[in-house]
Formats: C-alpha cells, structure tokens, sequence
C-alpha cells in the first residue's frame, strides 16, 4: 500500500484532502495515533501518512508499524492510513540514515536534508557558510536523494537553506530539482511548514510539473492539514 502522487497542474481540478507528512509522540510530535486520526476524520482529510523521523538503530520503528497497522483496521472506509518515514540523507552518495527494514516496510519513505556532511549537532552546515556554497551542497545531496531508489518523495527541498537564510534555494537549483524529479519519478513535497516564511515558487512547479507530495510537517493536531490551507492562499488549489 502506497500513496499515489499527482502532478502538480492537476492540484487546480482537485479536492486536496491528503496530508502525507506527519509526527508524532514516537519522535518529536506531542500528538498520539488516535488523537491524529481523530482531527483527520473531523477535519474531512480522506488519506494522512505517519511519517517519523528515523536512524538507523531506532529501536521503536517496528512497535509504531504495528501501532498504525492495527489502528487503520478500525477506519477502513473512512480514513486512508499510511506509515512511512523520514530519513535523512548523509553523504552526496544518497546513503540513509534507515536501516533495511525501514526501507522495505514503510509505505511512504521521505528523503530529506537535514543536516551538510561534516555538520555537528551545534553547527548543521559544516564548514559551509556561505549562501553559494550551502545552495550547492544542498543541491548535490538533493540529487543525491532523488537518485536513490528507495525515495519516494524529497522532503521540503531547499528547506535548510530556506531556514538558514530565509530565502528560497536559487531558482536555478530548484529548477534542476524538479526536472530531475521528473526523470526520476519521484515526488516532490511541497511543505508548508518550510514555506511559510519564504516565497513558494509556484512558477516554476506549473512550467515543470512534477509529481508532488503535499505535507503539513506537522508536530500536533492544530498543524494537520496546513498544507491545504497554504496551498489555497497562494491560489494554488480553488
């Protein structure tokens, strides 16, 4: 079972009623399963995906698989349920910080950067200062991502350069991104947590087109959903 992605264009003919990113009390959300699944059903979401952060030794992944497995039986009918994860890419080869097992259970699999090689837990981009150099690397380990079979979907692209100096990823690079998400067949997360405080280049998805995902990075049940509002304000959905 997997999430089917859609392009980008058709997002302006649909009934958005999906959120596919999503944390919760297993990493560092502060909602529950049911009380996500609860909100879902009474805001009118039809699909939502779990999808926690991950290393490769978590050592609770195959207790939240079976939380969510047994869960969804209960709303068949009324609310799609995924599980899937984030995991963050570690080198410009696209290894993953996921073991095996995360790879081949989980439904939906986000790639993501979160942090340059060469990075510490008090300084995330490494040796890599300046706006140029950050947008490059960020770039490479998003290709890097994108090349990787076991991705579905890259996570917020852009979002730590985005985050660390308040600006979208240079155009050039976001273009490149995205046409190579088309050559690849992966999707590509438009995520509205990331994009709150920045420009969403809605441009540049209409010329190209991707297969998108649509995520609310959310942390608690009072996020679920943002991604639709979002879209909605920057005229994106009807």
């Amino acid at each position: 079972m997997q999430p089917k992605f859609i392009r980008f264009n058709q997002l302006a003919d649909m009934t958005v009623s999906w959120d596919y990113h999503i944390h919760t009390k297993y990493t560092d959300g502060l909602s529950t399963i049911p009380e996500y699944i609860q909100c879902a059903i009474r805001s009118g979401l039809k699909e939502i995906a779990f999808t926690e952060h991950v290393r490769i030794n978590s050592s609770w992944y195959n207790h939240f698989v079976s939380e969510v497995e047994a869960v969804r039986e209960n709303y068949k009918g009324i609310l799609t349920v995924f599980h899937g994860i984030e995991t963050k890419v570690l080198n410009e080869n696209g290894n993953l910080d996921a073991s095996e097992e995360m790879l081949s259970r989980a439904e939906i699999i986000l790639g993501a950067v979160h942090r340059y090689p060469g990075s510490t837990d008090a300084n995330l981009f490494g040796k890599h200062q300046s706006p140029e150099d950050s947008a490059l690397v960020e770039f490479l380990l998003s290709k890097a991502l994108l090349e990787n079979p076991h991705v579905d979907v890259l996570a917020h692209p852009g979002g730590i350069y985005s985050r660390r100096f308040n600006e979208s990823l240079p155009a050039n690079y976001l273009e490149a991104i995205l046409h190579l998400a088309n050559r690849n067949k992966k999707a590509v997360e438009i995520n509205s947590s990331y994009l709150k405080d920045i420009p969403f280049n809605a441009g540049l998805f209409k010329e190209i087109d991707p297969l998108v995902s649509l995520g609310s990075d959310s942390h608690n049940i009072n996020q679920l959903g943002d991604i639709i509002k979002f879209l909605k304000t920057q005229h994106v959905l009807p």
